[in-house]
């Protein structure tokens, strides 16, 4: 969606399980110095891919209590996404996310955006207008 000055709107949650034994939630808090594009499958002309990138803040949560125990700001964020439903054979939705942390460090992968990881549930949807 777009906002009223053009720029995109809307928000991102990324929830995971760290080897730490803790949860965390990933939340997206603007699109400043973001950007959202579409793009093809390669070797296609299907529609069917979005890169879009902003600011977050990450939440480090006790899993027992559900009581955040530590807030991580200033963080950035890039998420990948394919809607594999567009796709002949139809393929799996897949989805990636890339965290940078204040000082612009890699601070949590989940696949790329040349393979992305195949979701578990749920869908993607690919659609500009």
């Amino acid at each position: 969606m777009k906002g009223a000055n053009g720029s995109p709107k809307g928000t991102s949650v990324f929830v995971f399980r760290g080897t730490d034994g803790f949860n965390y939630i990933v939340k997206s808090t603007s699109w400043a110095g973001g950007f959202l594009n579409f793009s093809t499958e390669p070797g296609t002309s299907i529609l069917n891919r979005s890169s879009f990138q902003g600011k977050c803040v990450v939440q480090k949560i006790n899993r027992s209590t559900g009581a955040i125990v530590a807030s991580f700001g200033n963080f950035t964020f890039t998420v990948d996404a394919r809607d594999g439903d567009l796709l002949t054979p139809r393929q799996g939705d897949a989805y990636a996310i890339t965290i940078l942390d204040a000082s612009g460090v890699i601070w949590r992968r989940v696949g790329t955006n040349t393979a992305p990881l195949p979701l578990g549930g749920g869908n993607v949807m690919v659609k500009a207008k």
